[in-house]
């Protein structure tokens, strides 16, 4: 929807993800999805991000779709939902 008039970030910016992850890990992407904070709270900014992660995901089908990892059974994915306060730009 790209309708975030309190948000500093627009599509294409590269971001540094600084929590959410598992086990404190920090993670670098680019944005590719802003959605209107009144419509989707939980879902504000799609970041596609550099390297895969346990986790991560599809963004609602825009990136290739997430695998299943054999041995654990958790997703691992490029996709990776946050909230603007829990980024910054590089």
């Amino acid at each position: 929807m790209d309708n975030l008039d309190s948000i500093k970030y627009k599509r294409g910016q590269r971001v540094r993800i600084l929590v959410g992850l598992e086990e404190g890990k920090i993670a670098t992407g680019t944005i590719r999805i802003l959605n209107d904070p009144k419509e989707d709270p939980g879902h504000q900014i799609g970041v596609e991000l550099d390297e895969p992660v346990r986790y991560g995901h599809s963004l609602e089908g825009e990136l290739p779709r997430e695998v299943v990892d054999p041995k654990t059974h958790v997703t691992v994915g490029r996709g990776w939902w946050t909230l603007p306060q829990y980024i910054e730009p590089l």
